[in-house]
């Protein structure tokens, strides 16, 4: 008698093989699009305290004038206010934004700062 699978045996584990693949290769997809998006935006929020500090500690360094105007990431980068050695890029499509801008208006010691990153993950 011969030892080895049927046809059958097989089959059915292709089968399941395909169920388990069918299962989580979208709930890995998932992950991986929430941790982009996570990533995405805890790395705005870095940039706007980055720009915070920046505004705070020089007062624009005659960027800004009356305290409102803008600052980009590289200009941040070049102050020491974020890491010099990074490259900066939206972890949602791995696009430079050395040249983004961080928007800072206000008055009366009180600023809002804008900084437009599109963290939205596209759904293929």
């Amino acid at each position: 008698m011969k030892k080895g699978f049927t046809l059958i045996e097989l089959l059915t584990v292709i089968v399941i093989l395909g169920i388990i693949a069918a299962i989580t290769v979208p709930t890995i997809n998932d992950l991986i699009k929430n941790s982009r998006k996570d990533a995405c935006i805890e790395q705005k929020d870095a940039i706007i305290e980055a720009a915070k500090r920046w505004h705070t500690s020089t007062n624009g360094e005659g960027l800004l004038t009356n305290g409102i105007g803008e600052v980009t990431v590289g200009q941040l980068q070049n102050a020491g206010f974020l890491d010099a050695n990074k490259k900066y890029q939206n972890p949602i499509d791995d696009s430079d934004i050395t040249d983004n801008i961080v928007t800072i208006s206000g008055s009366n010691h009180k600023y809002a700062y804008a900084f437009d990153l599109n963290c939205e993950v596209n759904n293929e």
